[in-house]
Order: C-alpha cells, then structure tokens, then sequence
C-alpha cells in the first residue's frame, strides 16, 4: 500500500491553515460567517476539517482574510487534495470511523491502548469478523464482510517498504483471555499478533491481570502522531460514538496515561512469551495449563524461555524428586526437579490460585489411590 497524501489529513491542514488565517486577521467566527452569509457551523466545521472546502469558499476566504499569491495557491491544492478519493471509501464506513482511517492512513506513528480487544492492526480476518459480528449481530453479512476487509486493508500500512507505520501497541491481558469467535480462531488471532509484533516497526506489550487497576480500564484510545504540520489527535471510541480530541491538555493527559500504561505492562519479549503461552493453550483446547519445553523459543525475535528462580517443595520422594515452582514473566512455572530439562507447566496466577484451592478443598483426593 503506497503512503501518499490523506485527504483526510489534507482537509484537517487546510483546517489548520484556515484557522490561522482567520486569526491574524483579527476576526471571529461569527464575524466571517456573516460575511460569507453562512451559518457559524459551517465555518467551524471548515476549521476542524470536519467539512471538506470548496474552491469557491477558498477564494471567498482568501478575500476576507486578504491573502493572494503562493498562500492562495497552496490553500486551494490542499483543498484538491482533500477531494481527492481514497481507498477507504469504497467500503462504506461509517463517517467517524473514515474519518479515522485517514487519519491513521497518514499518521507516522500510532499508541494504541485496547482494554479487551486484540489491537486492530494486528488482528488477521476470522478474528475481525467474529469480532464485527458479535458487536452487532444484525449487521448484515455484505456490511461486515466489507468491515472486515477495510481492517485487513488497514495492516499494511504495516508492512509498507516506504515509510511503514510505527506501531506501539499495548492491551490488557483480557484481550487475550476473551473468547472471540472460539479457540481455534483465538489460537489463530494470537499467532498473528506474534507475527505483526515480530516487526521492526512494531512494538506489543501486555498489561498482566496482577498489575491491577490501571488507567485504561475503562476506556480504550489511540494517540496518532504526524510528521506535517498538523497537531496530534486522539481518538476515543465507546458504545455511544467516537470522539476526537486535539487540545494541548487533552494530549497531554493521554500521553501520561499511555507511559503510565507501558510501565505496567511487560516488557515486549515477556508479552511475547505471554502470548505465545495462551496461544498453545488455545490449541489444547482452552486447557488451563500450558506445556513446553525447556529452552523452546517462545517469541519470534528469538528471545529464549526466561529464567526462573526455583522452589522446591519441602517433600519429596524416596529418589529425592519432587516439585518445583517459579514465576517467570507473571506466569507460575512448575517442574520436576529430577528432569530440570524436561517440560515445563505453566499456569497464570488466577489458574494456579484457583488449583491450589481445589487441592486444600480435596477436590483431588480421589487421585493419591
């Protein structure tokens, strides 16, 4: 996918510019609003680039603000290009959300915090449309087919040789735990996200269940970052809409809320292994455990299964085998300690609470005989 000019983010510069101009000339909205005879809507809608600018209203602006010359010509090719069509449109999206594909379309770099989901851009197309599908059930099959191949479309600003997006992706560990579609689509998903996270111009990292409250637990959000002249804009999305913010408090805020994000979460191998762990478990059937062996190599960087500071239980056998426990990247490991090379268990820490309690509760008992 070639990275030429949004007219999304054309329209929103020419915005920019508009705003500016008006501004040095000393006037208000409503001011030029009368002068053009137009409602004040309109013309702020021009300003955020929330409407597109005809030529004519260039030339009517360019009288008020009393501009000619290379100002004029480049404020009627920025309004040109702002007409001009992209490859989202013939997809039908709704307005916000196109809006938005442009902007990311145009964005150098994105941060994107996602609080149950799989990040978009890493998501593959049996995820994305059980996904689309059981966000609104009575969306009709060409609609969601047509959804689903925007967002597939969408990973290639990924994988695109000139000026590839850079993605710092970060999610909860629910995203991952939440059934989406069933296992095997899960499995999938989760290979995928490995593979799109293998990428140079890809950062993933995962928020554990045991950092606890954070700050992206009730919202999910991206920050999008331009190399132009255009501010940076955050975008929010819930059930009742989306939402776009460019003031300097609101960037700031999401910004310290994004660092605070990534220092809770593991460091990117870590997520790596993490993800790499529920995929295997995804493939035994939803298991509660996870099997490998020693030393496999968990992450498609080639990072190795990390170390574990070992426990072992107080009780052993005649041959002196026993158990032993560790923790490794918010996972609990376990092994036997005669066969340290042989496979080892892995539980999450809810997993491994929810066993021990089954075992202090004699759920087991029936197996010592």
């Amino acid at each position: 996918m070639a990275r030429g000019p949004s007219p999304t983010l054309r329209r929103r510069e020419l915005g920019v510019r508009l705003r500016e101009l008006r501004t040095q000339a000393g006037l208000t909205a409503e001011q030029v609003a009368e002068q053009l005879m137009v409602s004040v809507t309109k013309v702020t809608r021009l300003e955020t680039g929330t409407r597109g600018a005809t030529m004519r209203d260039i030339r009517d602006l360019a009288e008020i603000y009393r501009i000619s010359g290379d100002v004029l010509e480049h404020l009627m090719t920025l309004a040109r290009q702002s007409k001009e069509a992209s490859w989202w449109q013939r997809y039908g999206l709704e307005p916000a959300y196109s809006t938005f594909v442009g902007l990311e379309a145009a964005a150098s770099t994105v941060m994107d915090y996602e609080s149950s989901t799989i990040p978009a851009l890493l998501q593959d197309s049996s995820y994305s449309r059980a996904l689309i599908v059981g966000n609104d059930p009575e969306l009709e099959e060409a609609a969601a087919e047509q959804q689903v191949e925007a967002r597939v479309k969408r990973r290639q600003l990924l994988l695109t040789p000139d000026r590839p997006l850079v993605l710092h992706a970060v999610c909860d560990e629910a995203a991952l735990r939440r059934i989406v579609g069933d296992r095997s689509i899960m499995a999938e998903a989760l290979r995928t996200l490995l593979e799109g996270a293998s990428l140079p111009n890809v950062t993933m990292q995962v928020i554990p269940f045991e950092a606890g409250a954070h700050p992206g637990l009730n919202s999910t959000f991206t920050i999008l970052h331009f190399e132009e002249h255009v501010s940076d804009v955050i975008y929010v999305e819930g059930l009742f809409g989306q939402h776009y913010l460019e003031n300097p408090g609101d960037l700031a805020r999401y910004r310290r809320a994004f660092e605070r994000l990534t220092s809770l979460a593991l460091e990117p191998a870590a997520s790596m292994r993490m993800i790499s762990a529920l995929a295997a478990a995804y493939d035994q059937c939803g298991g509660a455990v996870h099997l490998l062996a020693k030393g496999t190599t968990l992450s498609p960087r080639g990072n190795q299964a990390p170390a574990v500071s070992w426990q072992k239980a107080r009780k052993s056998l005649a041959n002196g085998s026993c158990v032993e426990v560790g923790r490794a990247d918010g996972l609990i490991a376990v092994r036997d300690s005669k066969d340290p090379e042989g496979p080892v268990l892995h539980y999450t820490p809810a997993e491994w609470d929810a066993f021990l309690d089954g075992a202090k509760n004699g759920e087991f008992d029936d197996l010592r005989h």
